[in-house]
């Protein structure tokens, strides 16, 4: 029994053209695609979906004797057959019922590049493989099974995948096309990969931006570490500084953050195939001292109170030097002068007072050093005055002492102050007064002296002349005929004869009146011893008695016994007496009164005689004027009467006092030049050798006098007004000789400075008035006093000490609020009033978030975007506020973050951002990777069989299927859609059926991938 075979055959197994649109020119044309019938192990057949196959009849399983079942009498010699997707059902019903199970498979195969033994990664459609990477292509076939795998280079025609040999060792670049064919020839669409092998290391360099020189770099600066790779890119560079911990670099290194001095940093990267460069190391200097400068006055300097003197030859110098970036610049300025560049000493400033000497120097990193020297010009000398206490006299320019009177200096300077006072006595060397002089020599001597001050200024000497007398107050020498009158008898119209009692007389007789004849001495017996004088011992009228032969007669004698009586009486003077001493002053004039006893005769006063100071005795007739000296004076004085009777000599010492008091004033701490304040004490002595100081006086501009009991401060000074004020201050001593007054000139300031907190830094006033500032951020005082200069500036935080001010300062590393106390006192003493600021220190930067809004894809670990998907950032700071939001893509500028972003470019992107708050904290940045697909799919529509073209005409066999290719390189292909001859649209699963309508079928299609990029066709065919 012959039996009759059924072969399946597909057709068209060569096909003329290519049946896909060849997607890249470097590659070559896919081969024409083979179908076949294919029996696998399980004995089940497959045939390719939606290509023709035939049935043919045969008398052997050979084939022999075969012929095509055809349908009808057509114009082909031969009839397809299609089958349905799936299993399809021939029976045979000769023997029983017997099925023939043929399965269409429509499905290609998928097929994926494989990395193995190496880190891969992906950047939008390309891969990087790093070192000892294995290349293979694996593919997977759910029907018919997988037939073989093709590959081909680019430039290089397609082999068998498991024949392609790649050298995976070197940096490379590879383009690659591959697809697969299952066992009954269905091809699936050829993709291409791009992938590169990557076993370079990053290349890292370090650069210093912002204020540096070479190695050396300012606070301000920062360090920026870039890292380029040509292959997979930077992964992460790490860094670590000095002995840190090993960090990850984010953002610039700033140098505020470090310690001032030297330091080591060591840094290398990673790229994202982990390929590890070796690691660099850097020496590097934080530059945070400025230059030292130095203000030197060279010579003829004294510093007191904080406050330099130098004379006006005093030549002022500036030394600077800078140990880390050198120094780039000095300037200096005087007073308010122009600046100006600093080349070699200069004179100080000629004017006398105080002088600002303003020094400016910059290192080569920016950091920049002020200084100033306050300087007082002295160009005025001391001023040396003397005083005499103890016994003195004037006479003429020559002052006369003795061996217990002192002479005391003193000398004055408000600037620089006395450095040495100098006296030279006769012609001995001069040297520093210490003690009060005295000088125990009799005779002349000369005495000069003079000051200097500290600074050299020397005043010009000055001479005293001066007489040491050391003689007794009392002299032993008289006049030999001064108290010694003879006494005598003396006959008077009035009383007759007188005579001084006591005073001898002898009788004597004679015979003439005239005595002309002899005259004969009468002797009293006995007479022994020669003749006896005869007195009248008593102060009254005597009688002698001559008893003669008739009568006896009477003679009566007037006898006074008694000297006059000389009383003096100082006048027109005022007097004093001091320690037995009696002064007195300008216009003394000395009268002598002279008169007998009131008891007994009397004969009257003869004369009254004087000497003064040991000359000899001369005849009073008017008072005294002759003490127009300053001098000790000695008067003696007696009277005589008419009879010879002489008072003992009397003496009358005392002193004329011509010269007034000498005062002195010292101002006390605090004074500033001749700036005082309240605080301050003007004190005041005088000193007088003769009489002695009654009262010292003074006055304050026109008001009346005061008496001066102690020293003026307090309540005294503090009720003047501020401003220019003239002392004036005298004495006056007991016998009313006063002074000239003496004037200090001075200005009295009660105004404390005026203390200003300024704020340098990062700082933010907020809507609600809280006052915020930053780690970094300094405080700066200044304080402004006009009439002298400020002495001390203080500060505390908190509740802490308080600080002498020096340099601006900042805030203790602790969040939250700071409360900054601050005042200022001047030279003179006067404290301001301390003021607070309240501050906020902000330590935490801002947190950032973004969002998408619009088409967003992710697959494999890429995200798509598209390029009208928008970003948004949003930041939060719970301190200051946020200040601004940053971003950049990839490694172009950053830039501040104002609306929703979009990135129109094509391919794949690297989003940075980070926010920075109102004070300049500043967060880590965040970063998002994304892959921006603008390209929509690529569409081909052919027909199978392949269309015949006659001119525009695309012309189908009746009974042909278009097939739709869609491909997209990035997102991937999310839904193809066609519509026949306007009929709705439906989605694309299989071949399509040409059905035509009057011939011809218009057919549309659209495809969109994940991230809805969109392309449309629109394409007609003609059915024959």
């Amino acid at each position: 029994m012959n039996r009759a075979c059924l072969w399946i055959l597909a057709g068209f197994v060569t096909l003329s053209g290519g049946a896909w649109a060849n997607p890249a020119a470097e590659f070559p044309e896919l081969p024409s695609p083979s179908y076949r019938v294919h029996a696998d192990a399980k004995g089940r057949v497959f045939a390719p979906l939606a290509h023709p196959v035939y049935l043919l009849l045969s008398t052997s399983p050979k084939g022999d004797a075969a012929a095509v079942f055809q349908s009808k009498p057509t114009k082909l010699p031969e009839t397809p057959v299609l089958l349905k997707a799936g299993a399809n059902v021939l029976k045979n019903h000769a023997v029983g019922v017997q099925e023939f199970v043929v399965h269409a498979d429509g499905t290609p195969p998928r097929t994926k590049p494989v990395f193995r033994n190496t880190t891969v990664y992906r950047r939008a459609n390309r891969w990087f493989i790093g070192q000892g990477a294995v290349f293979a292509l694996e593919g997977t076939d759910t029907a018919s099974g997988l037939g073989q795998t093709w590959a081909a280079l680019a430039g290089q025609p397609f082999q068998l995948a498991d024949t392609l040999q790649l050298d995976l060792r070197q940096d490379r670049r590879f383009r690659m096309q591959y697809y697969s064919v299952d066992q009954v020839g269905n091809p699936e669409s050829p993709r291409i990969v791009d992938f590169e092998v990557d076993v370079t290391p990053p290349q890292t360099v370090l650069r210093f931006e912002g204020p540096h020189h070479e190695s050396s770099v300012a606070s301000k600066g920062v360090l920026v570490l870039e890292a380029e790779d040509a292959g997979a890119g930077v992964k992460e560079l790490l860094y670590q500084l000095d002995n840190g911990t090993l960090k990850r670099y984010q953002r610039p290194l700033r140098a505020d953050s470090m310690a001032s001095g030297k330091h080591t940093l060591q840094f290398y990267s990673r790229d994202r195939v982990n390929n590890t460069e070796a690691r660099h190391t850097t020496t590097f200097y934080h530059d945070t001292t400025p230059p030292d400068l130095q203000i030197v006055a060279e010579a003829g300097v004294f510093k007191y109170d904080g406050v330099v003197y130098i004379s006006d030859q005093t030549r002022i110098r500036l030394d600077t030097r800078d140990a880390a970036a050198g120094v780039e610049s000095v300037s200096f300025r005087v007073d308010e002068g122009k600046v100006g560049p600093y080349q070699q000493p200069f004179l100080a400033p000629p004017n006398s007072g105080l002088h600002w000497i303003h020094g400016d120097t910059v290192d080569r990193v920016g950091n920049r050093r002020h200084h100033r020297l306050k300087l007082y010009t002295d160009g005025t000398p001391p001023t040396t005055d003397f005083r005499i206490e103890g016994p003195l006299y004037w006479s003429g320019n020559t002052v006369i002492i003795n061996r217990d009177s002192q002479v005391i200096l003193t000398a004055t300077d408000l600037e620089s102050r006395v450095k040495t006072l100098w006296v030279c006595l006769d012609d001995k060397d001069c040297v520093p007064y210490q003690v009060p002089i005295t000088i125990a020599e009799t005779g002349p001597h000369r005495l000069q002296f003079y000051a200097e001050d500290h600074v050299g200024n020397r005043e010009a000497t000055r001479s005293l002349a001066i007489v040491v007398d050391n003689s007794p107050w009392a002299t032993s020498m008289v006049s030999k005929v001064g108290g010694k009158a003879r006494k005598r008898w003396v006959l008077s119209e009035d009383h007759g004869l007188m005579g001084a009692a006591g005073l001898e007389f002898f009788l004597r007789i004679s015979a003439d009146e005239a005595g002309e004849q002899d005259s004969y001495l009468l002797a009293i017996p006995p007479a022994e011893q020669g003749p006896q004088p005869l007195v009248f011992a008593r102060n009254k009228p005597g009688t002698l008695k001559l008893s003669l032969s008739r009568m006896a007669k009477h003679f009566r004698v007037n006898i006074d016994g008694d000297a006059p009586v000389t009383k003096p009486r100082l006048s027109s003077a005022r007097h004093y007496t001091r320690g037995g001493v009696t002064y007195f002053g300008e216009g003394a004039a000395l009268t002598l009164i002279a008169q007998e006893p009131q008891l007994g005769f009397q004969s009257g006063v003869d004369q009254l005689l004087y000497s003064l100071n040991d000359s000899g005795f001369v005849r009073y007739t008017a008072p005294i004027d002759l003490f127009f000296l300053e001098r000790q004076y000695q008067v003696r004085y007696y009277a005589v009467d008419r009879v010879g009777n002489a008072e003992p000599t009397k003496t009358l010492q005392f002193e004329v006092d011509l010269t007034p008091p000498r005062t002195n004033h010292e101002v006390q701490q605090p004074f500033f030049g001749n700036t005082l304040s309240p605080k301050s004490r003007i004190s005041l002595a005088s000193a007088d050798g003769l009489s002695g100081v009654k009262e010292v006086r003074y006055q304050f501009g026109e008001e009346n006098p005061r008496r001066y009991q102690r020293a003026l401060t307090g309540s005294v000074l503090q009720a003047l007004p501020e401003g220019v004020h003239e002392f004036r201050y005298f004495a006056t001593d007991r016998v009313g000789n006063r002074e000239l007054p003496h004037t200090l000139e001075f200005t009295l300031d009660k105004t404390p400075p005026a203390v200003a907190l300024s704020v340098f830094g990062k700082q933010h006033k907020s809507p609600e008035g809280k006052f915020f500032v930053a780690k970094s951020t300094r405080f700066r005082l200044a304080a402004q006093e006009l009439r002298t200069e400020v002495d001390e500036i203080r500060y505390r935080i908190g509740e802490g000490a308080w600080q002498q001010y020096r340099k601006p300062f900042g805030l203790p590393e602790k969040a939250g609020r700071h409360r900054v106390s601050y005042d200022a006192t001047d030279k003179v003493g006067n404290r301001s009033k301390w003021q607070d600021s309240t501050v906020f220190l902000d330590l935490t930067p801002p947190e950032t978030s973004h969002r998408f809004e619009g088409k967003q894809y992710r697959y494999e670990g890429t995200l798509f975007l598209n390029s009208q998907t928008r970003i948004y950032l949003h930041s939060a700071d719970p301190g200051s506020g946020v200040g601004q939001v940053f971003y950049r893509f990839g490694t172009s500028t950053v830039q501040p973050y104002s609306t929703p972003i979009t990135q129109p470019t094509m391919g794949a992107h690297v989003l940075r951002y980070f926010a920075v708050d109102q004070v300049g904290n500043g967060e880590t940045p965040t970063h998002v990777e994304f892959f921006v697909d603008s390209t929509p799919p690529e569409l081909s529509i052919q027909g199978i069989p392949p269309e015949v073209r006659q001119g525009k005409r695309r012309i189908l066999r009746s009974g042909s299927h278009i097939q739709l290719e869609v491909r997209d390189a990035h997102s991937g292909v999310q839904e193809v859609a066609y519509s026949i001859n306007g009929k709705p649209f439906r989605l694309y699963r299989r071949a399509i059926q040409a059905v035509p309508q009057d011939g011809v079928v218009t057919l549309e299609v659209y495809a969109d991938d994940w991230v809805n990029n969109h392309v449309e066709r629109r394409v007609q065919f003609v059915v024959e």
